[in-house]
């Protein structure tokens, strides 16, 4: 792993976590509102990116290439979900 080119302070890092445990709570949320077992898989995708995202924001190991596959067919989901993409 590469040294960080910027040191942090407590203080920077408290708000980091806190911003990923915000988007974890979302998460969360969206998973408990799921209304049908489509909206629970949207939940699911979901929980997959955003757990990513808190793994290679703050985590000591480098995301995996299976890890990264799974998000990117998370995120394809949802996109469909959303009616972004066909």
């Amino acid at each position: 792993m590469s040294p960080r080119t910027v040191s942090t302070d407590q203080h920077a890092r408290r708000g980091r976590l806190a911003k990923a445990r915000q988007f974890a709570e979302a998460a969360e949320i969206v998973h408990a509102l799921a209304g049908g077992q489509a909206d629970l898989l949207d939940a699911y995708d979901l929980d997959v990116l955003l757990g990513m995202k808190t793994q290679a924001g703050y985590g000591h190991e480098p995301v995996t290439p299976e890890r990264a596959v799974r998000s990117g067919r998370a995120m394809d989901a949802l996109l469909v979900a959303a009616g972004i993409v066909g």
